[in-house]
C-alpha cells in the first residue's frame, strides 16, 4: 500500500461504497460482491483514486486460482488481494498485486498457525482480527515482522489510536465515521 493509510474503509454495501468514495481514506477493502458487480464498484473506487483490495474469500463467482486472480487484476484494476488462503496470496503476488494475509488470532495456537502461513506465502501485509487487543497487536507485529493491519471490532477513534500505538501500521473498519485518515 502506498503512503500507508492509517484507516482503511471496509465496505460491504452500496451505501458503504458511496461513503468510501466520498471519504478521505485512501484505501478500501471490498468485503462482498460478486463477479457481476465488482467491475462497476472497482471502477468507481478507482475514479475516486482509492487503492482497492478485494477480499477474495468473500466474493462470489471469482475463483482464487491464477487465472481468476489475473482476471481480477486486469479487469477490475485492483491493487491487492486479501485472503486467508496461502495459494490465493501466492497467485496475487505472481500477478503483481499486494497480498494481505488475514489471520484470526483467537489463541496462541492461531497466532502460531498464522506465522506459519505467512512464512509459506510471504504476504506484503498481515491483517489480524480482532483488532482491538493492543497486547495481541504488539505480539503479532513482533512475530510476523511485516506491516500489520488491525481489523475487526474497531468501533471508535480510541480503538484506532490504541492499535497504532501497539504496532499496527493501519486499521480496517466498517465504521464510516472513522474513515477520516
Amino acid at each position: 500500500m502506498n503512503d500507508y493509510p492509517r484507516v482503511i474503509a471496509a465496505i460491504r454495501t452500496s451505501k458503504d461504497l458511496e461513503a468510501a468514495i466520498n471519504a478521505p481514506t485512501k484505501a478500501v477493502f471490498l468485503l462482498s460482491g460478486d463477479i457481476r458487480t465488482l467491475e462497476e464498484q472497482c471502477n468507481r473506487l478507482n475514479q475516486a483514486k482509492k487503492q482497492v483490495f478485494l477480499h477474495l474469500d468473500l466474493v462470489e463467482g471469482l475463483k482464487g486460482d491464477a487465472a481468476g486472480i489475473a482476471f481480477a487484476a486486469e479487469r477490475f484494476k485492483i491493487n491487492g488481494i486479501i485472503s486467508t488462503k496461502t495459494t490465493c496470496l501466492k497467485h496475487a503476488k505472481d500477478a503483481g498485486l499486494i497480498a494481505i494475509l488475514r489471520v484470526f488470532i483467537i489463541d496462541s495456537s492461531a497466532l502460531k498457525t498464522g506465522i506459519q502461513l505467512a512464512k509459506a506465502c510471504k504476504p506484503d501485509w498481515v491483517e489480524i482480527l480482532p483488532g482491538v487487543s493492543p497486547k495481541i497487536i504488539k505480539r503479532a507485529a513482533a512475530e510476523f515482522n511485516l506491516p500489520i493491519i488491525a481489523g475487526g471490532l474497531i468501533q471508535e477513534l480510541q480503538d484506532v489510536e490504541e492499535a497504532i500505538v501497539a504496532g499496527a501500521t493501519a486499521v480496517s473498519t466498517s465504521r464510516r465515521e472513522l474513515w477520516t485518515s
